[in-house]
């Protein structure tokens, strides 16, 4: 079950709820491994043609007026009031930063980039 320490706002409270009403992420891990109470996982980027082998995790924060979703790995992070754009914007950066890994090709990618290369193939497919 998410939960979160007492420290949190009641705007955490409604992210629990929206989470699990809307099924694309989660928290446990197929290990059931120990992890920090901000981490939740990705398991669809709500894009027909990417398919995750495994879910991605993402660490949420509920700030004051807004949501801070990120994956650290990737470099990549979204902010927004609403929690649901918040996803779907980090979900959309992971899509688009796939899409142009794979366009450039794995022989011509700088150091970096292959680092996010190797994360993202370990994680999805393009189909």
């Amino acid at each position: 079950m998410y939960t979160y320490s007492s420290n949190h706002t009641k705007k955490s409270d409604r992210f629990g709820s929206w989470i699990f009403s809307k099924g694309v992420v989660g928290n446990k891990t197929p290990s059931n491994k120990l992890l920090p109470r901000d981490t939740t996982f990705i398991y669809d980027l709500s894009s027909p043609n990417l398919f995750f082998y495994r879910p991605m995790y993402v660490r949420v924060t509920p700030m004051e007026k807004d949501y801070y979703v990120e994956q650290d790995v990737l470099e990549l992070w979204a902010r927004n009031t609403s929690l649901e754009k918040a996803f779907t914007d980090i979900q959309l950066q992971i899509a688009s930063l796939y899409k142009k890994l794979k366009e450039v090709g794995e022989k011509r990618l700088g150091p970096a980039a292959k680092k996010y290369w190797q994360f993202l193939k370990e994680y999805m497919e393009n189909r």
